[in-house]
């Protein structure tokens, strides 16, 4: 019907409130992902937290990551409704997994500092493959990587000579990138 509404949070105002809708307070929202129950998760990065929304509106933390001083940038969802979380410490990037039953989260990988930026990522439903774009700003080069949880955390890297700005996984092994105002089909 056209109609836009507030799922949840303020227009002008921040904070860290858990509650329903209108009354929630976010600070810094880098990303979010949805799961199968139609559940929204939120990387909170300057709560350093994971918040959770549910389809009426009610707001709880779902991961508070503030003991581990990170920032979160991103968060992605699988089709187990476990959460791979992509955050900051200064130092360079992490990688992490929450798997949905258990209270733990898994650290993954690690990307040093001189990978700048993770300027995209994407998780392939059928096979549990991450793929990163990644920025290295020191070196004026792009690549992107493949994790593999399954295959033993292993890595595999595409580089890139071009500015690639998105990707999106079609199947298994094969992606689609924004490259430049074109899109390539990308295959690992």
């Amino acid at each position: 019907n056209g109609m836009v509404t507030r799922l949840a949070g303020s227009f002008s105002e921040t904070g860290y409130v858990d509650a329903s809708q209108g009354d929630a307070r976010f600070d810094g929202i880098y990303g979010l992902t949805t799961d199968n129950e139609g559940n929204v998760y939120v990387a909170d990065r300057l709560n350093q937290a994971i918040r959770k929304i549910t389809k009426n509106g009610n707001v709880s933390t779902f991961l508070d990551l503030s003991s581990l001083h990170v920032g979160v940038l991103s968060v992605l969802c699988d089709d187990t409704g476990g959460l791979y979380i992509l955050a900051t410490n200064g130092l360079g990037h992490i990688v992490s997994y929450k798997d949905k039953s258990k209270d733990d989260i898994e650290d993954l990988y690690f990307f040093p500092d001189k990978v700048n930026v993770i300027d995209g990522w994407k998780i392939d439903m059928k096979s549990g493959d991450i793929y990163f774009l990644w920025v290295d700003a020191v070196n004026s080069g792009q690549a992107i990587f493949r994790f593999s949880k399954a295959n033993g955390k292993t890595f595999s890297a595409k580089n890139m000579i071009n500015f690639y700005a998105s990707i999106a996984v079609l199947s298994p092994g094969i992606l689609a990138v924004l490259d430049n105002g074109k899109i390539t089909r990308f295959v690992f």
